[in-house]
């Protein structure tokens, strides 16, 4: 429907997929790192569900949706790293409470973050235009905050999205689809 989709969760032993009832999410939930919740965006912030069911609670309220709404959440559980509310990436505390920016993309727009095991770091794409994108790094302080400037990692004259990180996190997969062909999953260093 107009305000989003209900969550799906498909358990590994069988059976038919368990519905996350009025989850209304919009883009890419984040699993909590003990995979008893799922972390989601509706229209009018940031959620969190129990995996097997339940009612969601709010952790924060956030601004107008203009894209895609991704979440990602720290291995520690400790903040959220949500896009979606405009040019920027924003950083929340996994308690909930006030947003912040983390990103500062100018005339451009950050989106699909994705943050490291060991939770020092976001690799995120930064958008120039429809076709021209960026796969970034930026380094995190203890304090969840920006620790310097993004390094540029991959260059696609394509969309670049569905970021993860290995579990050793020496390496980033992501979908890319060179040349408007069929997409592809790539690996990079």
């Amino acid at each position: 429907n107009a305000n989003g989709f209900d969550l799906y969760v498909q358990l590994v032993s069988g059976g038919n997929p368990l519905r996350l009832k009025d989850t209304q999410a919009r883009g890419r939930p984040a699993w909590s790192p003990d995979g008893t919740q799922i972390a989601y965006q509706r229209t009018d912030g940031l959620y969190v569900v129990p995996a097997l069911g339940g009612m969601g609670r709010r952790v924060a309220a956030l601004g107008s949706l203009v894209n895609t709404a991704n979440v990602a959440w720290a291995p520690t559980g400790s903040f959220f790293i949500v896009d979606g509310r405009g040019a920027a990436l924003l950083n929340i505390p996994g308690d909930g409470g006030q947003p912040r920016a983390l990103t500062r993309p100018g005339n451009a727009g950050d989106g699909s973050p994705a943050i490291a095991p060991d939770g020092r770091a976001v690799a995120f794409v930064r958008y120039t235009s429809t076709f021209n994108a960026n796969l970034l790094v930026l380094p995190l302080t203890k304090e969840r905050l920006a620790a310097g400037e993004p390094r540029s990692i991959a260059r696609s004259t394509s969309s670049i999205r569905s970021l993860s990180w290995t579990s050793d996190g020496r390496d980033i997969l992501f979908e890319n689809a060179p040349g408007g062909g069929n997409a592809a999953i790539w690996r990079i260093s």
